[in-house]
């Protein structure tokens, strides 16, 4: 379900420092254990959530589909001295999420923008009330993330939301229910 785009395969796009704090400290004060990203590129935002799981006792999985951007971010975790507590899974995200076991504390998505509803309503049934869903570029791609904030914020889904001025729009989510 998840395809390479080639034009961005080596595209250096990370989250900004604020939101990285925003991450970091969301994570800690919601003692998330289980921290998921759904698009790691690069491993910049899994430096921040795998401190966090490393300081909550915790894991952090992301999912990462091009090849020398796992080797990378793997790269950027161990020189962090956070291998101990990531996993980078290779491969189209919606094999390598849907393995995951228990529940998901934390997650964000900072994939491709158009697999956003997909990829909440896959991993839907392992948040809990008090998880956390955070998604980036929300400002940066309004038209195409649009169902996906609607379905945030529609009260039947089970989630609370708001987009916080954080780098390009970062939308927060509590699922409630």
């Amino acid at each position: 379900m998840e395809a390479a785009k080639p034009h961005l395969a080596n595209a250096f796009i990370p989250i900004s420092p604020d939101q990285g704090r925003f991450l970091y400290q969301t994570a800690r004060l919601t003692g998330a254990k289980t921290i998921v990203e759904f698009g790691t590129s690069f491993g910049i935002s899994a430096i921040y959530l795998a401190a966090a799981a490393r300081a909550n006792a915790g894991r952090f999985i992301g999912s990462e589909l091009e090849p020398h951007k796992v080797t990378a971010a793997r790269a950027h975790l161990a020189e962090a001295g956070l291998a101990d507590f990531a996993d980078i899974r290779e491969g189209d995200a919606f094999e390598t999420l849907a393995r995951i076991e228990g529940n998901i504390d934390m997650l964000l998505l900072d994939g491709w923008k158009d697999l956003y509803l997909p990829m909440v309503r896959m991993l839907r049934p392992k948040l809990k009330p008090g998880s956390v869903v955070l998604a980036d570029n929300i400002f940066t791609f309004p038209k195409d993330l649009a169902p996906f904030v609607a379905y945030m914020r529609d009260p039947a889904n089970g989630f609370e939301s708001m987009t916080l001025n954080l780098g390009a729009g970062l939308e927060y989510a509590v699922c409630v229910g």
